[in-house]
């Protein structure tokens, strides 16, 4: 548990020792935070990763901004999954697009198109 501070814009690096019981997949490793020690954590994805499971690190992405930090796994579907498309007519119909585990991407950007040439869609 952190005392006080502030940590921006600073990362944390945490061990890993014998994690294999969270995932068998190093690449899934995360750093988490959350508020109080029961959870709910939230991502502070990773920078970088070293060793293996049964000894390694996981920096963090993102500067931790509350107390309780741990190493955790990303679990479920990670593709990203477009639910459905979006209309260029203005009736009110297919306005919202989802896009289903895209909070696991911490860096993202979403381009939408008009069509297979690239062009881009402009709703006005």
């Amino acid at each position: 548990m952190l005392g006080g501070g502030n940590f921006n814009p600073s990362t944390v690096t945490l061990p890993l020792n014998d994690e294999a019981d969270l995932t068998t997949n190093l690449d899934l490793m995360i750093v988490s935070e959350s508020s109080v020690a029961l959870g709910p954590y939230s991502s502070l994805g990773k920078s970088l990763l070293t060793g293996d499971l049964n000894a390694g690190s996981v920096t963090s992405e993102l500067p931790p901004s509350v107390s309780f930090l741990t190493a955790a796994a990303l679990s479920g579907e990670r593709d990203i999954e477009v639910y459905n498309g979006v209309s260029v007519t203005q009736d009110g119909n297919n306005v919202l697009m989802k896009i289903r585990t895209l909070n696991y991407i911490l860096k993202n950007n979403v381009r939408v198109f008009h069509n297979r040439w690239g062009d881009r869609f402009r709703y006005e």
